[in-house]
């Protein structure tokens, strides 16, 4: 009685209290604890953070996985000068003023005008006064042939709508399973113009072998859930705490 009361309590304040599993487990709250779990004791660790743009996931990979290797991909101009003003000088990370997707040249690339968190290279539903510039494009099968990566520990990915064409860029070593595990964005109420549905990506991820773990960071709206993080796990997890 008395921890319904106080489960009440903070509900109120906004806060939910739920029991998270074994110590040292999975719990589901928490993304890249999940992912420490899933890669066990491995060090070093290759991280890929598609869709970098000022570097936020990028401090979070450096606190929880201080022996990595990273790669990260930011085609937005301005978001990319603030990373090489933060990490231009860090070893374990490799800038790359680039998009991935499923074809390699050039794409126009919409750049919104109050949140670089929103740029795209999908056309947003929304006024967004955004201005087009030309980037270049290329795949994750041939990022990873150019620059020898023979596999991916943990594969970040938010695109902006754009995460499909990301995967599908990267069925290769998809199918070779050369992605140990993945995040992306699944966005529930589109953003942009013709943005693949979130059951379209849940598809080619179930179709590529990969299992799906769980859902983080959910964020609503109106009392509807907008986006969420999603990760997933080459084959099983059995297969991969095994």
């Amino acid at each position: 009685m008395i921890k319904k009361s106080i489960r009440r309590l903070l509900s109120r304040f906004g806060y939910v209290v739920r029991h998270v599993g074994q110590k040292g487990g999975m719990a589901g709250v928490d993304l890249l604890h999940d992912v420490s779990v899933l890669l066990g004791q491995k060090r070093p660790v290759v991280l890929f953070d598609v869709g970098a743009n000022i570097g936020q996931t990028i401090a979070s990979f450096l606190e929880m996985f201080p022996d990595s290797q990273i790669h990260s991909f930011e085609p937005s101009p301005a978001p990319f000068e603030t990373l090489r003003n933060a990490y231009g000088q860090e070893a374990r990370v490799h800038l790359e003023n680039l998009a991935l997707g499923d074809q390699e040249g050039a794409l126009p690339f919409h750049v919104t005008n109050d949140y670089s968190v929103n740029d795209s290279l999908l056309e947003p539903v929304w006024d967004a006064g955004a201005k087009v510039v030309s980037v270049q494009v290329s795949t994750l099968d041939r990022y990873c042939q150019q620059h020898q990566v023979e596999s991916i520990d943990h594969l970040k990915i938010d695109t902006q709508g754009f995460d499909l064409q990301v995967l599908r860029g990267a069925s290769q070593i998809l199918k070779e399973k050369r992605i140990h595990s993945l995040s992306v964005e699944l966005t529930f109420s589109p953003m942009y113009k013709n943005q693949p549905s979130y059951i379209e990506v849940l598809s080619f991820l179930e179709k590529s072998g990969y299992q799906l773990l769980g859902f983080y960071e959910q964020t609503y709206r109106h009392n509807q859930l907008v986006y969420a993080n999603a990760l997933f796990v080459a084959g099983s997890i059995r297969e991969s705490t095994s």
